[in-house]
């Protein structure tokens, strides 16, 4: 049997070729896939905020003022007044 070296030749190249374009599909799969994760992320995000989830909120501090101070303590323990100013009483 004789063996054709030409197509021999063809033939490897073909396949190196070939290794070649797969690589290429393999990189770009992988980039899709990576993309594909990022937009599903998103995409939960804002269904979320659609469904009125939303981002998680900062607790609030219940109220355990204590009742000598409800508006707070200084930095000298002394309470805080009551913030605004105070109207006049109108006389009689």
């Amino acid at each position: 049997m004789a063996i054709n070296l030409n197509e021999l030749q063809d033939l490897l190249n073909k396949a190196e070729t070939n290794t070649a374009h797969e690589k290429e599909i393999r990189k770009s799969l992988t980039r899709i896939e990576s993309l594909m994760a990022t937009v599903g992320e998103e995409v939960t995000k804002v269904y979320a905020i659609l469904d009125g989830a939303g981002p998680a909120k900062k607790a609030r501090r219940t109220s355990e003022a204590d009742a000598e101070a409800p508006y707070g303590r200084k930095a000298d323990g002394t309470p805080k007044k009551r913030p605004g100013r105070v109207k006049a009483e109108v006389a009689s």
